[in-house]
């Protein structure tokens, strides 16, 4: 499925409308979001943390790799892995760290966005994941949803009504 955002505040409320589409899912829910630097990843995930309740100011952890947020009606855990792209000598060591920390969190409901996916692609294999490719369009952003199984039917039924009905 693929939407296309006009602007900062419709890609804002894809957030919102993608947070309240997982709502009834009883588990942890595992999104993927690929894209240039700047196309809205972060922007897109102030939405969803504004509509689970996320009291805090949610900003790119890119020097950080995460930030973790408890504010909410669940947990938000933001990765951020776009420094592991830069030469670095120690990026196995790294992706064994926080393959770790996400199997640490795996059994608690609640919400985890990965930015900059590539970088542990054998680990979301073997997970059900939600993918969200942005990519700038026509003066805008165009967002391609995909998932590596049928557990996610369900959110993109309801955005497709949402956006298409």
């Amino acid at each position: 499925m693929e939407i296309f955002l006009p602007d900062t505040d419709d890609t804002r409320q894809l957030g919102i409308n993608l947070a309240k589409s997982i709502a009834y899912l009883p588990k942890q829910v595992l999104l993927a979001l690929e894209g240039p630097l700047g196309v809205g990843k972060t922007t897109l995930l102030q939405g969803l943390a504004f509509e689970l309740g996320i009291k805090e100011n949610v900003v790119s952890p890119t020097f950080v790799t995460l930030n973790e947020y408890q504010s909410g009606k669940i947990p938000f855990y933001h990765f951020d892995l776009y420094r592991f792209g830069e030469n670095n000598e120690d990026i196995k060591e790294q992706t064994q760290f926080l393959e770790m920390e996400l199997d640490e969190i795996a059994n608690i409901k609640c919400v985890i966005a990965i930015e900059w996916p590539q970088y542990l692609a054998h680990y979301l294999k073997q997970k059900d994941v939600l993918f969200l490719s942005l990519q700038y369009e026509n003066n805008g952003r165009k967002v391609i949803f995909s998932a590596n199984n049928n557990s996610f039917q369900g959110v993109l039924d309801k955005l497709q009504n949402i956006y298409f009905c």
